[in-house]
């Protein structure tokens, strides 16, 4: 399941019994260089302690070139927009998908 919210994609899968959930990040070198892109990944890493609850399961989240030149404030609106976007598709499939009964 994916989520896109301007330069950001926030991409998860469902992977049981990952308690912590993993984070990992995608910058590419397009992004700019090494000080550019160690900057972006250390505010969204902050984005994500302090304004995002994540369930288990394992996210990526991937930066656009033009990720570079947002402001932390901008940043912190896109990212927690996309995981928004990623929370309500997933419960909107989960009440979507019939639900299994127990063998007997």
């Amino acid at each position: 399941m994916t989520a896109r919210n301007g330069p950001l994609v926030v991409s998860f899968a469902a992977a049981p019994g990952t308690e912590p959930p993993v984070l990992a990040f995608s910058i590419s070198k397009k992004v700019g260089n090494a000080v550019t892109r160690n900057r972006l990944r250390r505010r969204l890493k902050e984005v994500v302690r302090l304004r995002v609850q994540l369930q288990p399961g394992v996210y990526l989240v991937r930066a656009m070139p033009e990720a570079a030149q947002l402001s932390y404030h901008e940043a912190s609106v896109r990212l927690t927009g996309a995981f928004s976007s990623l929370a309500r598709r997933a419960a909107s499939s989960q009440a979507a998908a019939p639900q299994r009964k127990a063998p007997e």
